[in-house]
Order: structure tokens, then sequence, then C-alpha cells
């Protein structure tokens, strides 16, 4: 339980919770401890002042046998996508990230009752999807059977392939819209465009949710700018029934869309490969890191006497796994381990480098009794 409850706390706070109160709802819902009739979206309900159903209806989701498998994969979409985005682009930013929630939550609702949609789990986690894989578009992302394509076309290859196995993608459709209408306001339109920024954190966010230090910090500014970290994709939530020659006629049509849409990105694939080579990537130094303090420090208990050593041994063994990657980088390691005892601990840093070769990494790990902070920076020769 030990290895679990570590695991737990080291997920980032929103995907944490966020990921907490679906399976809490959902279980709640699915023993009659809660009746599923009461989590669920109706405007009707909203005149008599059962408010938090506007809150459970994007967390709450309908167990049974025939759902068990889409309820799963949808876990899957939300732990995988919501943790890359608050430890990748949104890192030290806890309160941007809890806009995009709310702001996407926000979307979701006000659809939801003009559509009269009772469930809002789904088009929820597929605004987060398409967020990340807007920001990471050029990154090169593993789908079904082996076939690769960027992730930029992740969120049409999903919809596809659930409107023709569940035979609707209605849901998925409003979360690819309110994902994209957060990243043109948030990013394309200010950023690209040149107009002003018309989404903002609100500052009571700010105070409640400070900045700070802390995960795994990328560098940059999205949605093109900065180096994107290499993701891995997952599937969606499908219902696997499938029946008649029309649904198989058309399945085909769909695998024979996504091998077009492969061989058309066959030869930008290659060049991506053969360019991320030579690149700081995020995500593996980031494991780098992890890797070198469970083997170092582990379950052991704050220790003066052995800090010194620890630090040490996690320098030299990030330093030892970054040069067997064999990439034109100079790196800086450092570490520092602080005894978990209620004081505060606040650091700073500030790089003068090319974004476009150069890279950091910061790792904040804890366990019981001490908190261990390790920051990467990758210089290119």
């Amino acid at each position: 339980m030990s290895d679990f409850g570590d695991w737990f706390r080291n997920v980032p706070i929103f995907t944490r919770y966020w990921l907490s109160s679906t399976v809490g709802f959902t279980l709640l819902g699915r023993f009659g401890i809660l009746k599923p009739q009461n989590l669920v979206l109706f405007y009707e309900p909203l005149k008599r002042f059962q408010i938090w159903r506007l809150v459970t209806s994007a967390l709450y989701y309908p167990l049974n046998p025939s759902t068990g498998f889409h309820y799963l994969i949808n876990l899957y979409f939300l732990y995988n996508y919501s943790r890359r985005l608050e430890e990748g682009v949104y890192a030290g930013r806890p309160a941007d990230y809890c806009f995009l929630l709310i702001f996407n939550w926000i979307c979701c609702v006000i659809v939801g009752l003009l559509l009269e949609m009772p469930l809002l789990l789904d088009p929820m986690i597929l605004s987060v999807l398409y967020i990340w894989c807007q920001l990471n578009k050029d990154t090169i992302v593993n789908f079904w059977f082996g076939t690769r394509f960027k992730a930029m076309y992740l969120p049409w290859v999903l919809l596809l392939f659930n409107m023709v196995i569940s035979g609707n993608g209605v849901q998925e459709l409003i979360g690819i819209l309110i994902g994209h209408l957060y990243f043109f306001l948030m990013f394309k339109y200010p950023q690209e465009l040149g107009g002003p920024a018309l989404l903002q954190t609100p500052s009571i966010l700010k105070q409640w949710f400070p900045d700070q230090i802390g995960g795994v910090h990328g560098f940059g500014s999205p949605p093109e700018r900065p180096r994107p970290a290499q993701q891995q994709p997952r599937g969606l939530l499908f219902n696997l029934s499938i029946c008649g020659s029309f649904q198989s006629r058309v399945l085909s049509v769909v695998l024979v869309v996504v091998s077009r849409i492969m061989e058309k990105s066959n030869q930008e694939v290659l060049d991506q490969d053969l360019q991320e080579e030579g690149q700081f990537v995020v995500d593996d130094v980031s494991k780098i890191i992890k890797d070198a303090i469970e083997t170092v420090i582990g379950g052991n208990a704050y220790s003066q006497n052995k800090v010194n050593d620890w630090t040490t041994s996690v320098v030299e063994c990030c330093t030892s796994e970054l040069t067997k990657l064999m990439k034109p980088y100079k790196y800086i390691v450092t570490c520092t381990i602080m005894q978990k005892n209620g004081a505060g601990l606040h650091t700073a840093s500030s790089c003068y480098w090319d974004n476009n070769t150069d890279g950091s990494c910061t790792v904040r790990w804890e366990n019981k009794t001490m908190f261990c902070i390790v920051s990467v920076y990758g210089l290119a020769i």
C-alpha cells in the first residue's frame, strides 16, 4: 500500500482529485449508495436548486458490464492526458490548469443543457485530449496495430472509430470543439494571430493556487515555439458491439482513411524521428530522474548523516544515464533533499539559451519523511 500511496501523492493535484472524484462517484452510483438519477444533468432538477448535478454530471459514469471497458479507457485517458498537461505546459502553474478545467467544464455544462446530455465525462476528457494534441501536434504517437502518425490527427481518428463502433460520436465531437475553443482563445489567437488575450486566469485562482516550483518542467511558451514533450497515446471509449455488414463496410472505409493519413505523413514521421534523436526530450529525462531517486532513496527515512551521500549518488546516477542517451548535450544536474518538518522551500532559476535545442526538466519527489527536487539542464553542443 505504501507504493500505491507514494504513486498517488505524486500524481499532480488536479489530476489526482479529478481521477479520485470520478472513481468515487461512479462506484457510489454503481453500488446504489447514491442514486444515479441524482448525479446526472437535467434542467428541471436545477430549478429545485439541485446544483450539485452541474459537477457530478462531469464526474459520474454509469458502470455496468456493457460499459466497463469504456469506463476503464476513460480513466486511462483522464489520467494520462491530464497528468501530462499538468506536468508539462502547466507545470508550476496550478491556477492556470485549474482555469482550463473550469472553462472546459462550464462549456460542457452549457452544451449539455442545450442538447440535453445527462453525462459530461466523455466531452470533458476529449477536450483535455484535444488541447494536449494541439500543444504537441508534431509529436509522433502510436495507435492500434503499430500505426504511427502525428498527434494532431489523434482526436479525429478516435472520433471516426467511435462513430463506426458505437454509432454515435456527438459527445466526442463536442469535446473536440470545446478543446479547440480554449486552445484558440488562450494560445492561437493571441500568440499566432496577434490578437488580445481573451482568456486570462482569474486573480483569485492565482491567490488560491500560487505558481510554484515542482513537477516536470519544459521550456518556452505554447503552442508551437517550445519543444513538445513526447507523449504516449491511448485508445478511446468504445462500445464494442458491431452488427451488420454496413458497419463493417464503414469501418473498412475508416481504416482506409487512416491509412491514407499515415501514408501522407510517413515521410514527416521519419524526418521527425531523425530530428528527435538529437533533441532534449523531457519525458526521457524525467524517467531517468525518477528512476535514480527511487534507486538511491526509495523508501528510506530521512537521515542527516546520509543526505550528502544521497545527493551525490542521485546526481551521479542521473549523469551516467543521461550520457548513455548518446545525445550531443552538456548536462547540469542539481539535487536538493529537504526533511519534511513544515518548513518552506522556494527556489528559482533563469537560463539564457536556444529554446529550439536546449531544455530543462525538474522533478519533485517525496516520501513520508523528505522531499527531493532534481533539476537537469541540457545544453546542446
